[in-house]
């Protein structure tokens, strides 16, 4: 065989084998996917991600540990051994909790492969609308030695939000008591400003003031408080 042949012939090789499916040169467990991505809504508590795979292998394969890189992030497996050809699922439930934004989490499955270096890694990847954009500071901070002014804390719905806010209210400490304030409507069901008065700066106080709207079933806005603090002037 010349020279040439050879070269024609291992190229040509080389593309059928470069052109064949992955699954069919696959061993050990087999995924149908390692990345998946979600929309929460608003309101939304939990998420739940289901991984599935397949043994591709010609042994058992068990799986000896699953790992989050989260304790908001739950992993649930049924069993810990596959047979050649059986296939599971791993289940992954991710706690939205207070958290907001997109948020990145990780679930790695180790398992005895004896050929795999290494665990699986799978992803799961939430993005958490953020009901509401603060505009300036949700931290109201008066120093005794300062005038005693008015401070505000200004705050825009996200557009698929359609609430009203009709008050605010102090959910720790006396905010009555301590604070005058009030909710201005800027811009219809969209921007709105606490205005917050200490009635003193000779008594340090701290309190926590969440937004109320009669739209707001589900309690999003509780995801939201705003602080008011004083620093009592120096006898």
């Amino acid at each position: 065989m010349r020279i040439g042949n050879r070269v024609k012939l291992f190229w040509g090789t080389a593309l059928l084998i470069s052109s064949m499916p992955w699954t069919s040169m696959a061993e050990g467990l087999e995924w149908t996917t390692f990345k998946q991505s979600f929309n929460a809504e608003f309101g939304q508590e939990k998420i739940e991600a289901v991984y599935s795979f397949t043994n591709a292998g010609d042994s058992s394969i068990v799986i000896s540990k699953v790992q989050t890189s989260c304790g908001c992030t739950v992993p649930t497996l049924e069993k810990d051994r596959y047979e050649p050809g059986e296939s599971g699922e791993i289940k992954a439930t991710f706690n939205i909790g207070q958290r907001l934004g997109n948020q990145v989490k990780h679930i790695q499955v180790y398992t005895d492969e004896k050929n795999r270096r290494g665990p699986y890694d799978l992803t799961l990847i939430v993005d958490i609308p953020q009901a509401l954009t603060f505009k300036t500071s949700r931290t109201l901070v008066w120093r005794g030695d300062q005038e005693l002014k008015t401070m505000s804390c200004a705050v825009e719905l996200h557009e698929k939000l359609p609430f009203r806010i009709s008050s605010a209210k102090g959910i720790r400490g006396n905010a009555e008591e301590l604070f005058d304030f009030e909710i201005i409507e800027e811009e219809p069901q969209k921007k709105y400003v606490l205005k917050v008065t200490p009635k003193s700066l000779d008594q340090s106080a701290r309190v926590t003031f969440q937004l109320e709207s009669d739209d707001d079933a589900e309690g999003v806005l509780k995801r939201y408080p705003i602080y008011a603090i004083v620093s009592a002037r120096k006898s």
